[in-house]
């Protein structure tokens, strides 16, 4: 900066020396704009530090995407007992849903009545008896069912007593895990006791089904 207010002022003097009256006044007037665009024009020094800070408007896409909250949706009741294979057994076809533990089927062209062997389940006139038949329902109405034998061929009503499987749903353990009815050990028929037990402790602890009402602790005593 020095060096061009020196050059601009032996450039005034210069032509001071050369010009008078009004002509001296107009150069005068020259050499002052010349001097005022020099200094103006003179960048800053290597030791300035410019102090402005200049923000960026933002942009849209500076702005963070809106967090999504996930939708709550129906979840349906797990099927603890429903991942098995059936074994072999008789094939009937369901014909009517009696009770919670009771159906009647088709069976080499006869009707009978099969009763689910390991489980008690509310009766009709009972309390829960309507929910225990309706979950019953559920599962079997209508279907093709496999009819699996523990020891006993029938209990004292002359009704088969049979693991039932529609599908890969173990039903008489379906019932239990979905709390519509309990274990229990006829013997000798007591083969899927242990396991028809598990679920049903599993369903009490959770509170489904029937076990709010405390029917069960009732039909164990009667």
């Amino acid at each position: 900066m020095k060096y061009h207010l020196q050059l601009a002022v032996a450039y005034c003097a210069l032509m001071l020396t050369a010009c008078r009256g009004r002509d001296t006044v107009l150069v005068t007037v020259e050499v002052t704009r010349v001097v005022e665009h020099q200094v103006n024009s003179t960048p800053a020094s290597a030791g300035s530090i410019a102090t402005d800070t200049v923000t960026p408007a933002p942009s849209e896409t500076d702005t963070p995407p809106p967090t999504l909250t996930p939708t709550e949706t129906e979840i349906p009741p797990t099927r603890l007992a429903s991942t098995v294979v059936a074994p072999r057994g008789e094939t009937a076809s369901v014909t009517a849903v009696l009770d919670g533990e009771t159906i009647e089927v088709m069976l080499n062209g006869s009707i009978v009545t099969v009763r689910y062997v390991g489980i008690n389940a509310p009766g009709a006139s009972q309390t829960c008896g309507e929910e225990a038949a309706a979950a019953n329902a559920a599962l079997v109405a209508g279907a093709t069912v496999t009819l699996v034998k523990d020891v006993s061929e029938q209990d004292s009503l002359a009704r088969l007593l049979r693991y039932v499987y529609a599908g890969n749903v173990f039903v008489n353990a379906e019932l239990v895990a979905q709390g519509f009815a309990q274990a229990v050990a006829y013997s000798p028929d007591t083969g899927q006791y242990d396991y028809l037990s598990s679920l049903e402790a599993t369903a009490r602890s959770a509170g489904i089904g029937c076990h709010p009402t405390g029917v069960f602790i009732r039909l164990y005593r009667e």
